[in-house]
């Protein structure tokens, strides 16, 4: 008689439902069998097989310590309606815990963590030709998810919905040059990220509050990133997608992460148009916004909005900018205002993984 030991199947339980998707459950048939599969591997022993008896008081025993969740299917026509399980969400969270612990390894999947974070809600959105995104989209419709133009000033902004996790944007300036000519601009953003692109930002980063939160050891830098990085990817916290482009990449698995990602990023837009107003309507930007631009679109088209930009300014009339001016004291209140339903909607999870926000 085989004896498996009690945490042995616990953790093959959890396991098996974390390696399904957040919105997935398992049958009772497939979990049985993928908890099988696991606690051969453990035991090395192909022959091996768990009773459905202590599967099943297992199976009990995550139900009553809340772990777990078990739904009926009752619209199934089948004599005996099949059942299935899933993880709850204080589940998710303790697994989430136990992987972002506190010895040194675990403290680097932290900051690693941080660091995806960080980094997916300040990454820069890169500029694209009408005839690349075509080719790229080929029959993909773009459905629109917010289109904005400010009365009386010159720019016209349409975001839409994400497609294969790529969000992209088009940006409309009327009035440019001595012809007053409209200008179109697309460009896009990844809401997913290469294994590459978070190493690379990791050893070029030059943000003091970033570095002194996040750094790893300079002389283990790479050891230590790759060791976090497929750590947090074993463990369930990170996920494989592909973008538009067919490339592989990856995203936070927890959604309520990402949604506060959205938010942060979607404050950072509101700061954009304000600085956009500001360098169209009433002066030149001084370097710290001028290193916050070049930070989310690149040193060479930031270079180029600020340039427009100073040419725009040289026929602005004061009734223009008394309305930019009024514009962007709108966009700082509306931002205040959706910073504080940020901190209240996800001050919780902002608090419980220390990430770093400008939300204070």
């Amino acid at each position: 008689m085989v004896i498996f030991h009690k945490q042995d199947v616990i953790e093959a339980i959890k396991d098996s439902l974390l390696e399904v998707d957040n919105d997935k459950a398992l049958n009772y048939s497939k979990l049985y069998k993928n908890v099988n599969e696991k606690l051969k591997l453990f035991r090395n022993k192909p022959r091996v097989r768990l009773s459905t008896r202590y599967f099943d008081f297992e199976i009990d025993f995550l139900l009553k310590e809340g772990l777990i969740l078990r739904r009926i299917d009752d619209t199934s026509k089948n004599k005996i309606k099949p059942v299935y399980f899933a993880l709850t969400r204080r589940a998710k969270k303790q697994h989430q815990f136990d992987v972002l612990g506190i010895s040194q390894e675990k403290q680097n999947r932290l900051k690693l963590y941080r660091l995806l974070f960080f980094y997916q809600e300040n990454r820069h959105i890169r500029r694209i030709s009408k005839e690349k995104l075509d080719e790229i989209l080929q029959e993909k419709d773009l459905v629109i998810e917010s289109h904005g133009h400010t009365v009386g000033t010159n720019f016209t902004q349409t975001i839409y919905k994400p497609v294969e996790y790529t969000q992209i944007q088009k940006i409309e300036v009327s009035g440019v040059g001595p012809r007053e000519k409209t200008e179109v601009y697309y460009y896009y953003r990844f809401l997913a990220f290469s294994e590459h692109e978070i190493m690379e930002y990791l050893e070029k980063s030059n943000n003091d509050r970033f570095v002194d939160s996040i750094d790893f050891r300079k002389e283990e830098l790479e050891e230590q990133f790759r060791k976090a990085f497929n750590n947090l990817r074993q463990q369930h916290l990170i996920k494989v997608v592909k973008d538009i482009f067919g490339k592989i990449r990856f995203i936070i698995s927890d959604d309520t992460v990402r949604d506060l990602i959205g938010k942060n990023w979607t404050i950072h837009e509101y700061r954009l148009t304000i600085l956009h107003h500001k360098m169209n309507y009433l002066e030149e930007l001084n370097n710290t916004e001028r290193q916050w631009l070049e930070q989310k679109f690149g040193k060479e088209e930031a270079d180029r909005m600020i340039s427009s930009a100073n040419l725009k300014r040289q026929s602005v009339s004061r009734e223009d900018k008394k309305v930019a001016s009024n514009e962007m004291e709108d966009n700082i209140e509306y931002i205040e205002r959706l910073k504080k339903q940020v901190t209240e909607k996800y001050g919780k999870v902002i608090e419980e993984y220390g990430f770093l926000t400008d939300l204070a």
